[in-house]
């Protein structure tokens, strides 16, 4: 049986994220979508030109948000940038583990490689979609193939089943 990992947060926390959601226009989305493109290896990231186009599609009927650390600004913005302008649609890098989880947590569903960001989501309770490059599944992805928690191939990654896969697991919160 695969052990619950739960995570709570803090209220100030949770106010920040509210606070940054709502400067940026995104507090009252209906629906909002993590994007999580941080990857220490180069060979566990998506590209940032399928990021972008998961955010447009994802921004027809709702927001989105990309997050990270500060090491991710770069990318963060570029995403934000080639999914064009008009849309619902932010980077909020570099506020730290604990402001970023509480935007994780307004999430209804957070596509992500395999990073630390998508392991916070799994403790949050927000569905997940990981980019997944590698064997090992089991270590690395200890929460079982459930429904809420969706993998898909990197190599076999496009935006439109990476949106089906992250629409799915979100119909599961």
């Amino acid at each position: 049986a695969q052990k619950e990992v739960k995570l709570e947060l803090a209220e100030g926390d949770m106010a920040e994220a509210e606070r940054l959601l709502k400067k940026a226009g995104l507090a009252s989305c209906g629906f909002l979508a993590g994007i999580c493109p941080s990857a220490l290896r180069k060979e566990k990231r998506w590209s940032a030109e399928s990021y972008a186009d998961i955010v447009k599609l994802f921004c027809v009927n709702a927001g989105a948000v990309v997050v990270g650390g500060p090491d991710d600004k770069a990318v963060a913005d570029e995403i934000v940038g080639l999914a064009g302008t008009g849309l619902k649609a932010a980077a909020f890098t570099g506020q730290g583990i604990r402001v970023s989880a509480g935007i994780v947590q307004r999430c209804d569903v957070l596509v992500s490689n395999d990073t630390g960001l998508k392991h916070v989501a799994v403790a949050l309770g927000v569905p997940t979609v990981t980019l997944w490059e590698k064997e090992g599944l089991a270590e690395w992805h200890p929460y079982g193939l459930e429904s809420r928690h969706r993998i898909v191939k990197l190599e076999e990654a496009t935006p439109e089943n990476v949106f089906k896969a992250a629409t799915e697991a979100s119909r599961e919160k």
